[in-house]
């Protein structure tokens, strides 16, 4: 006696609960069973080790292989495959009348089948258990036989793979109420500095920035108050090490900025920073930052904390799908540089001595200008960029060395009076300045609503111009960022307030 088995759905999982049945048919009949099985099916690590599986027929469906047994033709090919083999009985794990019409077609007599066109749990044994009881009168099922081996995970393979493909916490996939393991905190190289210093913190993306440096019994408001007097009459010294950095290098890398950015950079000179605006496709702002020449092909951009991976997916799909006919490469060194913003009317005071064999004067390092310096024995690379409105830099080196030069700009400073100030005080500073940010680039304004439509080009294209001809961006009363000054300015509006 011959008996075939069809059970066509491919994990081992599915194929492992439906032996007991096979066992069990075996049994009854005294006879092996052959399974028919799709090609990449797991059933073929059973056919050594048990003695209840004969043969293990593979459903050919490779497109390249004229012979497959999918579709017309391959009705009739399986047929063909299946009638040389003389089986007297089939059992059939599904509901499908393509199956019972192949068995009746290659003259097989008896054929035992779940109910046909019924898609309810086939992906069960319910069903299975049903038609044993039917027609076999078999209530009880043995266990396929499980055995132990000796074997190593890459000899014995693995389970079809799904995602994720490497392991993954259960915390990842649960989300925020996992707390700070949903996402890795990013410290900056000072982090240690700022701590014994009475940082107080705040999240900006991923990263841990000082907040403000608390003294005795100040408030927050108190303290952020302290620091942006002490940047406006001396000089203050903030840790940028989180903004984003992207370097972009390549021949073709300064029309690709002149296509990224709202304004023009074919002319930028070496050794000058410009301030950028890029916008999304909807024409809604993304993000700003300034971008430095630092040589013929190489720029250094910078980002907001926050956008900083977006920036570069952002720069990374334009370049790969839109204009893969430009040669440029954008990879991100956030990580690789370590940043302090030295700003006050003192500042340059400060350069000198940090950098006394170089000419800091205004003439030789203008504003948006760039140069680079040894800090005693550290490279560094020096920005003429204000954040705050006053005489400012920003000076990277290292990330290893970040500590070092924090500490040594601390020690020099200290004869001018500086203080560290965190982002409360920053805040302040920028907005006196006028100066956009994260709260006003949320993804919900045009350079129109935030004052920057001078950084609009008419000459050129860019990302997301044409969106910035929409009827909606250009009616009359569209809203509009505006300064607030209490009536009595005293009164602190607080964050977060309402207007009625």
């Amino acid at each position: 006696m011959k008996i075939l088995a069809i059970q066509n759905r491919m994990g081992i999982g599915d194929t492992v609960i439906f032996l007991p049945f096979i066992k069990a048919i075996s049994k009854k009949f005294g006879a092996p069973v052959s399974l028919l099985v799709k090609e990449n099916s797991k059933a073929n690590e059973f056919l050594n080790q048990t003695n209840y599986i004969d043969e293990i027929i593979h459903l050919e469906r490779d497109n390249k292989i004229n012979q497959k047994h999918d579709g017309f033709k391959g009705f009739f090919k399986l047929v063909s495959d299946i009638k040389k083999y003389n089986y007297d009985k089939v059992f059939i794990f599904n509901s499908s009348l393509r199956y019972n019409l192949i068995s009746r077609l290659a003259g097989i007599k008896e054929i035992f089948q779940y109910p046909l066109f019924e898609k309810q749990n086939q992906h069960i044994t319910e069903p299975a258990k049903a038609i044993m009881k039917k027609y076999l009168d078999i209530e009880t099922f043995d266990n396929p036989e499980i055995q132990i081996e000796n074997k190593i995970v890459p000899e014995v393979g693995h389970t079809t793979f799904r995602p994720p493909f490497t392991p993954v916490t259960i915390g990842t996939i649960v989300g925020r109420e996992v707390g700070k393991h949903f996402m890795p905190t990013r410290l900056t190289p000072m982090h240690d500095w700022h701590i014994k210093n009475n940082a107080v913190f705040v999240d900006a993306g991923a990263w841990k920035r000082p907040r403000y440096y608390k003294k005795g019994n100040e408030t927050m408001l108190e303290a952020a108050n302290r620091e942006a007097k002490n940047v406006r009459d001396k000089v203050g010294i903030c840790d940028v090490t989180t903004l984003g950095k992207i370097d972009v290098k390549g021949p073709d890398a300064a029309e690709f900025l002149n296509r990224v950015y709202t304004n023009a950079w074919m002319k930028l000179p070496i050794g000058k920073a410009r301030y950028g605006v890029m916008l999304r496709e909807d024409g809604m702002v993304m993000d700003d930052g300034t971008t430095t020449r630092i040589s013929e092909n190489h720029y250094h951009m910078t980002t907001t904390t926050a956008q900083a991976a977006n920036v570069l997916s952002h720069l990374e799909y334009y370049l790969q799908i839109v204009w893969p006919e430009l040669n440029v490469n954008v990879v991100s060194t956030t990580e690789q540089w370590a940043g302090a913003a030295l700003a006050g009317p003192k500042s340059r005071d400060v350069l000198s001595k940090l950098f006394p064999n170089l000419d800091v004067s205004n003439e030789a390092l203008p504003f948006m200008g760039y140069i680079e310096g040894d800090l005693f024995g550290v490279p560094a690379r020096i920005f003429r960029i204000s954040f705050s409105g006053e005489l400012a830099y920003e000076i990277n080196v290292q990330s290893d060395h970040g500590l070092f030069m924090w500490e040594k700009m601390m020690e020099i400073g200290k004869d001018y009076g500086i203080q560290p100030y965190g982002t409360e005080a920053l805040s302040t500073l920028r907005i006196e300045m006028g100066h956009v940010a994260g709260p006003e680039l949320d993804g919900r304004t045009i350079p129109y609503d935030v004052s920057l439509d001078g950084m609009v080009s008419k000459k050129k294209d860019f990302i997301g111009k044409r969106s910035l001809s929409k009827l909606a961006f250009n009616i009359s009363d569209r809203q509009k960022i505006v300064g607030l000054v209490p009536t009595d300015r005293k009164t602190s509006i607080p964050e977060g307030s309402h207007i009625v």
